[in-house]
């Protein structure tokens, strides 16, 4: 491979391909510049599992700096097998952005729906990204698609994270205090204030909005309360109570 001499890498290649190791012979295919028999054999080992030689593949012709016709040939070989996730993640090599996220977002999976947050973050024309953006909103508020119910809480933080990511404070702050009602009333207090405590080192304290402070004050309350209430300090738990009574509806059954 040092030397990528085309005619030493052929040889090396008929040699691997002739003890059965196919997956092997992809690199000095590249070299000897029979890409397609590369490309064919890179196809026949890679399973749903596993895309090792696809990856090799992509190696050989450069990686990330393969060319863009490459790339799409790849990455529209696994679309055709219906292996979104793959699909996508090539699309976005060939710097197809809406594509990718399309492939994405018809995978649905968790791992799918991040990989089309970071594909949003990382588009660099301006025009274009809040287009991307608007479109995954719609995706994840479920304007696009039925959201299955045990998923909704799921899909709810991820859009926070798009909108935390994309400095969308606003609008990170409405989504927060909504997932930890939600988690307040079908969870538990107690994980809800967690939540809102883990929230608050994603927002930057000057962007915290007075509902945000409000939800997170009353959660924290309730759980103090129940630890004041032990130790029988009335006048620390009239405080308390005067901070939970106006959103006493929302917390459900603790």
């Amino acid at each position: 491979l040092e030397s990528k001499s085309q005619e030493a890498c052929k040889l090396v290649a008929n040699h691997l391909i002739k003890i059965g190791s196919q997956a092997k012979a992809i690199s000095f295919l590249v070299y000897s510049r029979h890409s397609k028999e590369a490309f064919r054999i890179a196809k026949e080992n890679s399973t749903s599992n596993n895309i090792d030689a696809m990856n090799e593949y992509t190696k050989a012709l450069g990686g990330d700096n393969a060319s863009e016709t490459e790339l799409l040939e790849i990455a529209q070989y696994f679309e055709e097998q219906g292996r979104l996730l793959n699909a996508g993640s090539y699309y976005l090599k060939a710097k197809k952005n809406k594509t990718a996220i399309d492939k994405f977002l018809q995978d649905g999976s968790n791992q799918a729906i991040t990989l089309a947050i970071d594909a949003v973050v990382y588009e660099s024309n301006k025009q274009s990204k809040n287009i991307l953006k608007r479109h995954l909103v719609s995706y994840l508020n479920g304007d696009l698609i039925s959201i299955d119910p045990s998923r909704k809480s799921e899909f709810h933080e991820q859009l926070l994270n798009l909108y935390i990511l994309c400095q969308d404070y606003r609008e990170a702050n409405y989504v927060a205090v909504l997932i930890a009602w939600h988690k307040c009333s079908s969870v538990s207090i107690i994980m809800a204030r967690n939540f809102m405590l883990s929230v608050c080192n994603k927002l930057p304290a000057d962007s915290r909005t007075a509902d945000f402070h409000n939800c997170l004050y009353s959660l924290q309350s309730y759980c103090l309360i129940k630890i004041w209430s032990k130790i029988d300090s009335n006048k620390t738990c009239h405080l308390l109570n005067d901070r939970i009574l106006p959103n006493l509806s929302k917390f459900g059954t603790p």
